[in-house]
């Protein structure tokens, strides 16, 4: 069985997060190249304020990426995060979410602060932030397109 507990990223992980990136199907092309190159400037410069996780010590089948805000130190952001769907509820994702959490918290970070849409595609996505004691805080009308508003959620963490 796979050692599934929440571990900091390698190298030897980009094609492992790629494939949860690409099994969650809910980004394009596009997106899955820059998550790709994302990962590939994180691993190239260990200083850089980026910090990926993942579960899994056989291959990563969770992942996330939290990030401090360019525009407010202390608040950070948790640009990614995934679970194949083979481990939809094992809780994979709430391990990495409290472990991102962890890190900001130790970084000097009082808020954490997630952006998701309203298309039906990511209703699991917003179900589980709530859950996890996220609130949301506002959102932006028709961001990606008619019909189609960015969701903003907020979570303390002092």
């Amino acid at each position: 069985m796979t050692d599934t507990t929440p571990r900091i990223a390698a190298p030897e992980d980009h094609n492992a997060i790629m494939e949860v990136a690409t099994a969650v199907q809910m980004f394009e092309p596009d997106e899955l190249t820059a998550i790709s190159g994302m990962l590939a400037q994180h691993f190239d410069d260990p200083g850089r304020p980026t910090h990926w996780m993942v579960a899994g010590r056989d291959g990563a089948v969770a992942a996330a990426l939290c990030a401090p805000d360019l525009w407010a130190g202390d608040v950070y952001n948790l640009l990614f995060i995934g679970v194949h769907p083979a481990h939809h509820g094992a809780g994979l994702g709430q391990a990495l979410l409290r472990m991102a959490e962890a890190y900001a918290k130790d970084q000097g970070a009082r808020l954490m602060v997630i952006e998701t849409a309203s298309a039906d595609a990511f209703i699991r996505a917003r179900i589980f932030y709530q859950r996890a004691g996220y609130l949301q805080d506002g959102a932006i009308r028709g961001f990606y397109g008619a019909g189609v508003d960015k969701i903003l959620y907020r979570r303390d963490l002092i």
